[in-house]
């Protein structure tokens, strides 16, 4: 099967600042949970911690993620693990036989739900799962229940699903050609059932829906790089922003976005109102940032920073929380091992 692989390289930076190392005292009263990945235990496994950096637990027991996902030096093609609607249970990919796997996240059981699968979306009632399933060249755009049953196919030749708020239509992905993840690709809408399948942009990729489901975010790679572009469904397109790397992010409120810009030869987390106003930078070090994740209140960002090139030598990714003005950056782990794609837990 052909692997995902995101259009953004994520390449390390070197002479991370000497700031980026410190680790502050959590600010009071910060609250929530967040999941990522880490390969600390020696594999890629999912692992939970409190939104301050305390009470971290490990919820899987082997590799999660294959080991190669952590080289900062390579091409990342790992997705950030998905919290179910009412945060029970967290849905990701693993390189395991390239299947969907989904955990309780209080007894820590693991289920296979999936095989040949990728790119998995939950429905905003957590009821249903979409994802692309293939072998070899052709990938197809599937939906199943939340427990594995009643798996069938939606769409030919589909991947990155992306459900909208109501649950009534799915974004996703299509490939023009015949072998998926090359040549050109197309935003398409259809129903939940895979009915009335329209293309709604062209050369375009990672759909987004916007919480109030009035706009579709989505990617246009350009000769200079990928571009990140607004839609409302019915209206005109609109561009944002340069990006550099993954994902792109909606505050919870629907006005602004965070992602990973590069407007000073570094990796660093931005953000920007949806009119086009409003862009700042949240972090700005010789450092890689990625992955950057609103927490459910909006009032912060997390992230992880490439700590690989530090006068140490000895440390890789670690996950950061920055408020969304700028301020509070605080390091929130603290090992030589790699912590990656931070996913905050849904507001109960």
């Amino acid at each position: 099967m052909t692997r995902l692989r995101l259009t953004f390289p994520l390449l390390a930076l070197a002479f991370a600042c000497a700031g980026a190392n410190v680790r502050e005292a959590p600010a009071a009263g910060e609250v929530g949970e967040i999941a990522f990945f880490s390969d600390r235990a020696g594999g890629g496994d999912l692992y939970v911690m409190n939104g301050d950096g305390t009470g971290t637990r490990r919820l899987t027991r082997g590799s999660a993620v294959r080991e190669g996902e952590f080289d900062p030096l390579t091409t990342i093609g790992l997705e950030a693990p998905q919290w179910s609607p009412d945060g029970s249970q967290i849905l990701f990919a693993s390189e395991r036989g390239d299947s969907l796997f989904v955990v309780d996240v209080k007894a820590r059981r693991q289920r296979q739900l999936a095989t040949n699968a990728l790119t998995p979306d939950w429905s905003p009632d957590g009821k249903t799962i979409a994802f692309a399933r293939g072998r070899g060249d052709a990938v197809d755009l599937w939906v199943m229940k939340a427990d594995g049953s009643r798996q069938r196919k939606l769409a030919k030749n589909g991947v990155w699903p992306d459900w909208s708020p109501d649950g009534k239509t799915i974004a996703f992905v299509r490939f023009r050609g015949e072998v998926a993840f090359e040549g050109v690709e197309d935003l398409w809408l259809m129903r939940a059932d895979g009915g009335q399948q329209r293309r709604l942009v062209k050369n375009a990729g990672l759909p987004d829906w916007s919480p109030d489901g009035a706009s579709v975010l989505f990617i246009k790679t350009r000769k200079r790089g990928p571009d990140i572009y607004l839609k409302r469904v019915g209206g005109a397109e609109r561009f944002l922003a340069m990006a550099s790397g993954p994902p792109v992010a909606w505050s919870p409120d629907g006005k602004q976005i965070a992602y990973v810009g590069e407007p000073h030869g570094h990796l660093d987390i931005a953000v920007i109102g949806i009119d086009g106003t409003g862009q700042r930078l949240l972090t700005d070090d010789s450092a890689s940032d990625s992955f950057p994740a609103w927490s459910p209140d909006g009032k912060r960002i997390a992230f992880a920073n490439d700590l690989t090139f530090t006068r140490e030598y000895l440390e890789g990714d670690e996950i950061f929380v920055v408020k969304f003005d700028g301020s509070g950056r605080r390091r929130l782990t603290d090992n030589k091992a790699n912590d990656l794609a931070p996913a905050w837990k849904p507001a109960p």
